[in-house]
């Protein structure tokens, strides 16, 4: 179906940043959060194809809430959570500046 990278929103750079900051706070929270910004936001997805958003909507967020979830989960296995959770961040911020510099 998708894969889990599709699933990123890609964010103004702000609010990605403010995300990986969570992130790093407490693993899992700005991915969590970031997956109810879906209907303000793209994903990578969507550049390829803008049709049935609504269709793609409820898995986007459920996606989203159980990597978040699981992130927070496997802090406790040598922080390998709070690593994937940083990665995650990242992988916003990257996406943002790559939507940036897509816009001018």
């Amino acid at each position: 179906m998708y894969g889990s990278k599709s699933a990123i929103p890609v964010l103004p750079l702000p609010l990605a940043i403010t995300f990986l900051v969570c992130n790093c706070i407490v693993p899992g929270l700005g991915t969590i959060i970031s997956g109810f910004t879906f209907c303000c936001v793209a994903t990578t997805y969507d550049r390829k194809d803008r049709t049935n958003i609504s269709r793609k909507l409820p898995w986007l967020i459920t996606t989203n809430v159980l990597v978040g979830i699981g992130q927070l989960f496997t802090v406790t296995f040598l922080l390998v959570g709070w690593a994937w959770s940083i990665s995650w961040g990242i992988t916003m911020v990257y996406l943002a500046l790559d939507r940036r510099r897509s816009a001018t």
